[in-house]
């Protein structure tokens, strides 16, 4: 069976989810990336950092594991309240 990969969109998240490539936490209100398709067969959603979403495009393969990669800078940088 093939697989297949829709377009990604860029909603704005109305709850927060976690990134499935670096497993932080995508927050209200933030764009971010969301992507559909087949995978093996099986459907899938998988929701981004937008950065991390441009990273898994610049390593061209498009495979990963989850969890895999490290969180966008800016989350690094936030200090908690």
């Amino acid at each position: 069976m093939s697989d297949y990969f829709r377009p990604a969109t860029s909603p704005k998240a109305l709850k927060q989810h976690r990134c499935v490539f670096c497993y932080y936490p995508i927050e209200i209100g933030e764009i971010y990336k969301r992507q559909t398709g087949f995978y093996e067969g099986k459907a899938f959603t998988n929701k981004f950092h937008d950065e991390c979403f441009d990273v898994l495009c610049d390593e061209g393969e498009g495979e990963f594991m989850p969890g895999s990669a490290d969180p966008p800078e800016r989350l690094l940088q936030k200090v908690p309240a």
